[in-house]
């Protein structure tokens, strides 16, 4: 919802400007999904790494695709074609590596291109954080955290201290471009192991309490709020804008971490919980796809004249109904089969 005010509600106050925090949050959740669903299993084997590979693109791909395809041909109504070799790099989702400001028909698809390389590359980052924590333990893996949040932020600081600002094309650079995403996947990757393991750290006396992580995680995401409604704005995507890409990477793992205890702890988990809320995001991946389509084929009917006889508001509401609904029976009467026709 974050990231959809940000769209369709632009440039309305730092809260929606700041919708590329809720981007890092997805990144970072997408890792700790990854992570708990598959951590403890054994990917050495090219077996395993293909159906892990398959079960894990296949869906996404799919829904990207379909996606792309329609936002394709609403294109023809409100602009202009995407030309085939831009339509193809896209589908192929190459077109970020190439050129991180040429954005596909469906803009938000750049996201799931930043997230291959950390999904075909996770047997291996998995395998590689599994040795530090075997080797080095918990403060192993806490010094990891912090170097890959450095390798993320570090760039965009550094430019910001010898220039006093950064670009728009700077931020599109260390956000968009696919490389620039994969430290952040590996931050909610460890964010998972620390919260798997927890139980056992009373061996090394840091046990905390399912309360404690949860008011933990509280604190955090107070936190991440405070920092994006507090602190000034220096314009959109620019000026210190793009340290909010990766900067607050360690507030979101402590909360991803704390809320993990007893499958929900904290004020804020038992909140999203919720059976509304819940159901809400039960769709999210969906709505996250076509909420682009769905807006332009809702502007070419705006500009055909429904602008005349209904109200904005109207159109907003009957918008996130139908954007809903749509996901819903899309993933449910088409990806759900897809799915499991993969397994």
């Amino acid at each position: 919802l974050w990231i959809l005010a940000d769209h369709f509600a632009h440039r309305a106050s730092v809260f929606t400007d700041r919708a590329n925090v809720a981007v890092n949050s997805f990144i970072m959740m997408s890792g700790f999904v990854t992570q708990w669903a598959y951590g403890s299993r054994d990917l050495s084997r090219c077996g395993p790494v293909a159906q892990f590979l398959v079960r894990r693109l296949g869906r996404v791909a799919l829904t990207t695709y379909v996606a792309m395809l329609g936002a394709s041909a609403l294109l023809s109504f409100t602009a202009t074609f995407p030309s085939t070799r831009h339509l193809v790099y896209c589908l192929l989702f190459v077109e970020p590596w190439m050129d991180p400001e040429d954005w596909c028909p469906d803009g938000q698809s750049w996201t799931i291109a930043a997230l291959m390389p950390s999904w075909i590359l996770f047997p291996v980052t998995k395998r590689l954080l599994s040795s530090i924590e075997r080797l080095y333990g918990v403060r192993g893996l806490l010094w990891t955290f912090f170097l890959l949040w450095s390798v993320s932020l570090g760039p965009s600081l550094m430019i910001f201290g010898l220039q006093g600002h950064i670009t728009n094309v700077q931020h599109n650079l260390a956000y968009v471009w696919p490389p620039s995403q994969v430290p952040d996947f590996m931050l909610g990757m460890i964010a998972a192991m620390l919260a798997r393991e927890a139980p056992s750290w009373q061996v090394q006396g840091l046990v905390l309490s399912d309360w404690e992580r949860g008011f933990l995680a509280d604190v955090a995401l107070i936190g991440v709020f405070a920092a994006v409604l507090l602190i000034p704005s220096s314009g959109y995507h620019e000026g210190w804008e793009p340290l909010f890409n990766h900067a607050l990477a360690p507030l979101l793992g402590i909360y991803f971490y704390g809320s993990a205890a007893a499958k929900g702890a904290g004020l804020s988990a038992c909140l999203l919980t919720l059976p509304p809320l819940a159901q809400l995001g039960k769709y999210s991946f969906e709505v996250f796809l076509f909420q682009q389509p769905l807006f332009s084929a809702f502007e070419v009917l705006w500009i055909g004249g429904l602008n005349e006889v209904l109200p904005k508001w109207v159109l907003a509401v009957a918008f996130m109904v139908t954007l809903y609904l749509l996901s819903g029976l899309y993933a449910e009467l088409i990806e759900a089969p897809f799915v499991r026709w993969l397994r």
